[in-house]
């Protein structure tokens, strides 16, 4: 059941005015490493005011779309709720596309009028216009420099703390931007006031697909997209105007947009860190800004594994070639100590709930807050970082969405005791999933219009069975004594969701990526992939089918665990040796036919898309 202070919104205009109407001095968007903060009352009024600038930018009294090119911002939060406020469609492209082609086709595919570019690209823009085609389906849209369009908007809403712990804001004598009405009734300052209103079910936003096939675009109302709102703060136990949520993740995507906008509907503040890397930078400083609030961050699992990496790092100390051994003694006595504490808490909170971590890593928890949850999306976590993660009281818990749902689909709770490893949690209120065929299947408030333009893809994703086929196969279980999984009836046709938190969702891995040994048995090789990745001399890996039928395993490893194992600096053969008994342990946990036949030795890391996924393709 919903909390009471939990609303449910369908338009972004309802969001905006209850935040102003019941949150006016909070602090609602805020940059703690650049010491810049945003309340309420002036967000919502420059919101207004920046719609009536974009759509004075297109001489039209049609809707049109918008394009947002740049790392995470306030500025890009701006454009974004204005652009949707403002009764256009916004159609942001990750920052990490480079291929100017591929930009262009990611423009033509939405009719893009408008981008928004942050200074850093705008060369890279230049040169795209500079090179359109004169054939093209439509005309090279119009490029505005993000950051200098925004300019004079945050001169005005832009606030000082006072100093000291409690990080109150001061009495402002900044006045509300401009254009304090709502663009669709804006009067005579609104130079399109007689542009049509789009309802909550129209198609209002599109979100291009990540991943290694060619991106599809990706239909979503503002409700589709706002029905997340309220799943995700009961399902994420979120505290009435206590939460900041550091959105780290680009917001040009789903995962990333979501955790962008959740806090602004029920008082909580946003931190936009710029990139996934710089979101351990964020978590410290809005530790220090606000010592009174609970943090939040969206991850991915490499995301999750580079953080554990790093505390066992500093938790092991420096033992360089020129220490003494007494400090070397001492060093390893000292990573001992936290070894042990980081078991006993770890079993502590996920059998009878008592984290521990106040008391065992002080030092952690002044680094990333008293209390910090972390939600993983995009895959599983390895049961190394897991474990790391919860010994020293940070939450790290898996959940599972897509493009297509907007994109909570099911996600643990953020409760030591709740979380069951291994899943991706159950369904949200309102959500439903079954199995079709193994295949993971959900409805729901939050899913998409369909594909833009790709009348096909959309039928193959919702056949008319009232269900989108996700492409990942999956099965439910639920817990029994501390935590084991206990399978569940996978009847087809048989119904979970709305709430239900004593079904769990586990994956399998994606129809696409599954490839079938010489007897003719289906491999997934992220089944095997998360097996490796559950030993610390593995940094990353791919599985994939090598002719004729056989399981190929390509391995990155991770010399400074290898080191620490072996007592020296492994050479190619130490380091082949240490991988190949690995890869025996995992086939002794694998059924035969399903094995890895042959690996080999990566001398670099895979290329990554934008959430840390490794290209298969």
């Amino acid at each position: 059941m919903a909390a009471n202070w939990i609303q449910k919104f369908t338009t972004f205009k309802d969001m905006l005015e209850y935040g102003r109407q019941n949150y006016p001095k909070n602090i609602v968007m805020a940059d703690p490493v650049k010491k810049r903060f945003v309340r309420y009352n002036e967000l919502t009024g420059a919101v207004y005011g920046f719609a009536d600038y974009i759509n004075a930018l297109v001489d039209t009294d049609e809707r049109f779309a918008v394009s947002i090119y740049g790392e995470n911002s306030m500025e890009w939060m701006l454009v974004f709720l204005s652009v949707v406020t403002g009764n256009n469609i916004v159609a942001p492209i990750n920052n990490q596309i480079k291929e100017k082609s591929e930009i262009r086709r990611l423009i033509e595919m939405a009719g893009i009028r408008v981008v928004f570019v942050a200074k850093q690209f705008a060369g890279l823009f230049e040169s795209v216009v500079g090179e359109w085609p004169g054939d093209s389906a439509c005309a090279a849209p119009l490029i505005v420099e993000l950051e200098s369009a925004c300019a004079p908007w945050f001169e005005k809403m832009e606030t000082p703390l006072v100093p000291g712990a409690d990080a109150k804001l001061q009495d402002s004598t900044v006045q509300p931007a401009s254009g304090s009405e709502p663009p669709a009734t804006g009067g005579a300052n609104n130079p399109r006031a007689s542009k049509k209103a789009a309802g909550p079910d129209d198609y209002a936003i599109l979100l291009y697909t990540s991943g290694s096939i060619r991106s599809k675009g990706v239909m979503h109302s503002q409700r589709s997209l706002l029905s997340n709102q309220q799943s995700a703060a009961e399902l994420l136990l979120v505290a009435h105007q206590e939460e900041v949520f550091i959105a780290g993740l680009p917001l040009s995507h789903a995962y990333g947009l979501l955790c962008g906008f959740v806090p602004l509907s029920f008082g909580s503040i946003a931190a936009y860190a710029p990139t996934p890397r710089a979101i351990a930078d964020y978590i410290t400083a809005s530790s220090k800004t606000f010592p009174d609030k609970k943090l939040l961050t969206a991850g991915v699992p490499e995301l999750a594994r580079i953080m554990n990496q790093r505390i066992i790092r500093s938790a092991r100390g420096s033992r360089g070639k020129n220490a003494k051994p007494l400090k070397i003694a001492a060093a390893k006595a000292r990573y001992a100590t936290f070894l042990a504490m980081r078991h006993i808490n770890y079993y502590a909170s996920t059998c009878f709930g008592f984290d521990l971590s106040g008391v065992f890593f002080k030092a952690i928890k002044e680094r990333f807050g008293s209390e910090l949850k972390m939600p993983i999306g995009g895959g599983p976590i390895d049961k190394i970082t897991e474990f790391g993660l919860r010994g020293v009281g940070i939450l790290a818990i898996s959940g599972y969405g897509t493009t297509e749902m907007a994109p909570l689909v099911a996600a643990n709770v953020p409760r030591f005791k709740d979380v069951l490893s291994g899943t991706v949690g159950h369904t949200p209120g309102g959500t439903e999933v079954t199995l079709i065929d193994d295949e993971v299947c959900s409805r729901g408030p939050n899913t998409m219009l369909g594909y833009l333009g790709d009348e096909e893809a959309t039928k193959k994703a919702m056949p008319g069975d009232g269900w989108y086929h996700t492409g990942d196969k999956g099965y439910f279980v639920n817990r029994s004594f501390f935590g084991k999984h206990k399978s569940m009836e996978n009847a087809p046709g048989r119904i979970y969701g709305n709430g239900d938190d004593k079904c769990f969702l586990a994956l399998k891995g994606r129809v696409d990526n599954q490839f079938a040994n010489h007897r003719g048995e289906n491999i997934f090789p992220e089944v095997i992939e998360l097996l490796l990745m559950n030993y610390p001399a593995v940094n990353s890996c791919r599985v994939f089918e090598s002719p004729p039928s056989c399981v190929m395993a390509q391995i990155f490893p991770d010399a400074e665990a290898i080191e620490e194992k072996i007592g020296k600096k492994p050479d190619a053969d130490e380091i082949r040796s240490q991988i190949s008994q690995i890869v025996r342990q995992v086939n002794l946990q694998l059924q035969s036919g399903c094995q890895i036949d042959d690996f080999e030795i990566k001398d670099a890391d895979f290329d990554r898309n934008a959430f840390g996924k490794i290209k298969r393709r």
